[in-house]
């Protein structure tokens, strides 16, 4: 889902040039409690022009995940750039 909102966003397709690839290594922070669970993922994307990274912040609870934040960054230096915001 994180991949397919980046995608649909014009200014990372822009900035990446169209067809965004993701990568094999995705980072993950996971805690899990008996009623939620709340994850933080990195994921490297890249495309024809260059790369960036998704960032996602998302919450299970009843059974439904929701995210909290995406975001994206082209580098390490450059601000994040909201994706999307659900908080």
């Amino acid at each position: 889902m994180a991949i397919a909102a980046a995608e649909s966003n014009p200014a990372i397709r822009q900035r990446l040039g169209g067809l965004i690839k993701r990568s094999f290594f995705i980072s993950e922070n996971t805690d899990i409690s008996v009623s939620s669970s709340h994850t933080d993922l990195s994921i490297p994307v890249s495309g024809p022009r260059g790369k960036a990274t998704i960032y996602a912040v998302v919450q299970k609870s009843a059974g439904l995940w929701k995210f909290e934040s995406l975001d994206s960054a082209f580098d390490q230096t450059s601000s994040r750039m909201t994706v999307l915001n659900e908080g």
